[in-house]
């Protein structure tokens, strides 16, 4: 898959025979890694081949991608503007603005939802503003559940994000009080503000490329798509920013999870590192081992053929099984975080 997506990405085709796409590798494009529209981009406009059914099924996808994008943007701009009459400061992450940012269109990168990052203790705020918008509620999935302000609050105290459903478009935002859930010491969120200038200029804030990266590696790099962020940011970020993101990931001790990620990179697409973010770091800095535990993790996740099983993912959940952290050599508590997965749960059954 890697292989057939280089030229969407806009780097030089690799040597080597590729077959045509089959239906089996585009339905895995689609519901495992999140890159159909990307795909689609590489059969029709890059000279990749597909068999029939497959170039059908990718059309088909990138279609909707293109429609929810569109629903995104809009809705994204309702609730923005609301934010911004109440004086409430935000920052769009992710989603379809990344995808705005670092593709040749925005439609190109999958985007289930909109985030939005509110300013420090506001966020309950926007809940309540939603409320009186006439916004929905995630226990419903937004389909007609009246949005429950305290609800949403209790999920903010023990979860960093909830979501509202935008009503006119039916589009997911997920309001993000926190960008990480067990934030490091000395982690700041990028700063959120009223201004679009200043909202527009992301990738020139070290915290907020940090934490994209950080996204990545947290999550175990398990889905093509962020592997596909993490090429173009590489080389998107300009040299100021990239050594102002590396001196942070240098004080709050993640230096070997960065170094992983990169090599793991390395090995997809060689020509999206290029000597760029590596080279910054001293070989000394990062123990050895620590960074082949990360890739060994990464690579065991990217490789999985469908989403874990039940059992497997509540043993994450609760702790029981932990990839290297990220962020230093300690995880968070094991009781910290077993009462937290506990108060979701009862939360979400209720």
């Amino acid at each position: 898959m890697a292989k057939a997506l280089t030229p969407a990405l806009g780097f030089a085709p690799e040597d080597g025979a590729l077959g045509p796409i089959d239906l089996d590798l585009a339905r895995y494009a689609h519901f495992r890694h999140r890159v159909a529209p990307l795909l689609h981009h590489a059969v029709a406009t890059c000279g990749i081949s597909a068999e029939e059914d497959a170039a059908r099924f990718l059309e088909r996808q990138a279609a909707r991608n293109a429609r929810r994008v569109l629903q995104q943007k809009a809705a994204v701009r309702r609730f923005g503007d609301a934010l911004d009459r109440a004086g409430i400061g935000w920052l769009e992450v992710k989603g379809w603005h990344l995808g705005d940012s670092l593709y040749p269109a925005a439609s190109l990168r999958h985007a289930k939802d909109v985030d939005l990052l509110i300013e420090p203790g506001r966020a309950e705020d926007a809940i309540t503003l939603a409320a009186k918008l006439g916004y929905r509620g995630s226990q419903g999935g937004g389909n007609g559940e009246t949005l429950d302000v305290e609800h949403s609050r209790q999920v903010l105290r023990y979860h960093r994000e909830t979501s509202i459903f935008d009503p006119a478009s039916g589009a997911e935002i997920e309001i993000h009080a926190h960008l990480l859930s067990d934030a490091p010491p000395g982690w700041r969120d990028p700063p959120t503000s009223s201004s679009k200038e200043e909202r527009s200029q992301t990738l020139r804030r070290p915290d907020y490329v940090l934490y994209l990266i950080t996204h990545g590696t947290a999550t175990g790099w398990k889905r093509m798509k962020w592997l596909c962020d993490l090429a173009l940011l590489a080389s998107g970020v300009d040299c100021a920013t990239r050594k102002q993101a590396i001196a942070l990931a240098r004080e709050l001790d993640g230096l070997p999870a960065l170094c992983a990620s990169f090599d793991l990179l390395r090995e997809l697409w060689p020509q999206a590192t290029d000597g760029l973010w590596l080279p910054l770091i001293a070989p000394d800095e990062c123990d050895a081992k620590t960074i082949r535990s990360h890739r060994a993790a990464f690579i065991r996740q990217l490789n999985e053929e469908s989403e874990p099983s039940a059992p497997l993912r509540y043993a994450r959940h609760l702790g029981l099984l932990r990839d290297p952290p990220v962020f230093g050599t300690r995880h968070p508590s094991f009781w910290r975080q077993l009462r937290r997965t506990f108060a979701l749960r009862q939360l979400w059954r209720g």
